[in-house]
């Protein structure tokens, strides 16, 4: 198996687990009463949102609205297409064999951009979302004193296989990144030399450079 074949195999595993993540409890928190009773507890998935439990049911509305993010559900669908065009690529395109330029600059946008998704769950979406609405992240427990109570959030297996996905799909982006410019290089060299090669023949110039030399 070649370097590149490896890469491959974990971009592609990556991209399954960065789907997975999306359908996977991504944050939970807690809130506990004076005598540690359970008061609320919420999960949260990229795709369906969140899914509140409280033993107080007129305060149901209030928390939902307080804790909601609509634009994660907008965002995991973009995701879900992004990966499944990423996968297609993946799977039935080498960019080493391809000499579209269209093609392989579709193929590194999408590849980026699997990147740059999962870049901005596991760091921004935090500080976007999460942090405003005083759940803190990655994980803390601590005593509300202003309403007696205890609370405990926490990242869920969503994020954390979200940080796995990162770290296989790296490799074959940095590799990708690479061909696209040694291809851009080559593209370049070819463009040059068949610059070089329409230029009109200045006999002037080649004449005052042959008697250059034979002065010299």
């Amino acid at each position: 198996m070649t370097q590149k074949d490896a890469f491959k195999k974990c971009f592609v595993i990556g991209l399954i687990l960065f789907l997975a993540s999306l359908f996977l409890e991504w944050y939970s928190f807690y809130i506990y009463g004076n005598s540690h009773e359970l008061i609320v507890s919420g999960h949260f998935t990229m795709v369906f949102g969140w899914s509140i439990k409280t033993t107080q049911p007129n305060t149901l509305a209030n928390l939902y609205k307080q804790y909601e993010i609509p634009e994660s559900f907008f965002i995991a669908i973009i995701s879900i297409v992004i990966i499944i065009i990423a996968m297609y690529e993946v799977l039935f395109r080498d960019i080493d064999t391809d000499k579209k330029r269209e093609n392989i600059t579709t193929s590194a946008w999408i590849i980026i951009c699997v990147w740059a998704l999962l870049i901005l769950y596991f760091f921004i979406f935090p500080f976007l979302f999460f942090i405003p609405k005083d759940l803190s992240f990655p994980f803390a427990y601590y005593e509300d004193v202003q309403t007696h109570s205890f609370h405990f959030c926490a990242i869920g297996p969503g994020y954390i296989t979200q940080i796995i996905a990162f770290i296989l799909t790296t490799p074959y982006v940095a590799f990708h990144y690479q061909t696209i410019r040694r291809f851009e290089k080559e593209e370049k060299t070819v463009e040059m030399t068949i610059l070089n090669a329409q230029e009109p023949l200045d006999l002037d110039k080649l004449l005052a450079e042959e008697e250059v030399k034979l002065k010299s």
